[in-house]
């Protein structure tokens, strides 16, 4: 397990590398790594107001990716999608 704080950033292939020193067997050259991505739609029927759905969608799409962020490899990455209806 590995611990980073607010100011910290991740580092999944360091934390790996660590741990197979720690004697957990990885290979982290070969291990594949699975991340969600959600797709935001703003057809939904929730409360919300329309102009506020499509920003939050905007703001989502162009959020970090999540693999770049963590330091992973992208030939090491499988991404699950689901679309959300707000």
């Amino acid at each position: 397990m590995a611990w980073y704080g607010s100011m910290e950033t991740p580092n999944v292939p360091k934390a790996m590398r660590l741990a197979v020193g720690f004697g957990l067997p990885l290979e982290p050259a070969k291990t594949t790594l699975y991340l969600g991505r959600e797709t935001l739609l703003t057809n939904g029927k929730s409360p919300m107001r329309h102009w506020r759905k499509a920003l939050f969608a905007f703001m989502s799409r162009n959020a970090a990716n999540p693999a770049g962020y963590f330091g992973i490899p992208p030939n090491r990455v499988v991404e699950l999608g689901a679309q959300i209806r707000l």
